[in-house]
């Protein structure tokens, strides 16, 4: 579902500009259990929905890891969502 992906890409940005340098993305370290516990959403909605973020090109999973590689297209993607 579309929401849940809005409220996850709206958290990985929160998340990667409050755990380090302000004004930069930073990778993002938590646990997809934490992130599933802070998006109010299951584990496997969050997964979900991290892998079709990674699929449209917004972000990389790695092991305990993730990367925001097109801050841009995340950031319209979440402007869409605002605007629904």
């Amino acid at each position: 579902m579309l929401k849940n992906e809005f409220r996850v890409a709206k958290l990985l940005l929160l998340v990667s500009r409050l755990n380090g340098m302000p004004n930069e993305l930073n990778p993002i370290l938590y646990t997809q259990d934490k992130l599933a516990h802070l998006s109010r959403c299951t584990r496997q909605t969050l997964s979900r929905s991290l892998q079709q973020l990674a699929k449209e090109g917004m972000i990389e999973i790695g092991y305990r890891r993730i990367d925001i590689i097109n801050e841009d297209k995340l950031n319209a993607f979440i402007s869409e969502g605002l605007a629904c």
